[in-house]
């Protein structure tokens, strides 16, 4: 099927908050020096794929780490983009947007400050485990 979690997740992000456009401040993979502000969903991992006796399709379990950050001095506007990215996942799982491919484990229970960048920018990050069928 060749699905790619951390873009669907990514593109889910970027259609669920105005504040996010995928490709412009929304992104899945490496977090880039620019832009400024911006969210990234990055793969970090995630124990092997696993077949259960009797399914043809095999379960395969992802770790993702959101990065969020914004512009030097507003770390409140920083925090309030993380939060609005984590609440908009958890609205994800509750609703069961994608109940028949993915299922989505919040990891922490609120966004984590993780520091300032290279350039003095808030950066906050949000782990989460995504377990998709094929």
């Amino acid at each position: 099927m060749g699905l790619k979690p951390e873009e669907t997740i990514a593109t889910y992000i970027a259609t669920s908050l105005a504040v996010y456009t995928l490709g412009t401040n929304c992104f899945y993979g490496p977090v880039t020096p620019d832009p400024v502000e911006g969210c990234w969903v990055v793969p970090t991992g995630g124990p092997p794929p696993k077949r259960f006796i009797g399914e043809t399709e095999q379960q395969k379990h992802y770790s993702f780490q959101i990065r969020t950050r914004s512009d030097k001095g507003d770390f409140d506007g920083a925090l309030l983009n993380a939060r609005n990215v984590s609440d908009t996942l958890h609205d994800a799982i509750h609703s069961g947007t994608f109940a028949s491919y993915l299922d989505i484990v919040l990891l922490q229970s609120q966004p984590m400050f993780i520091g300032f960048d290279d350039y003095g920018r808030p950066q906050f990050s949000q782990n989460i485990e995504a377990h998709f069928k094929e």
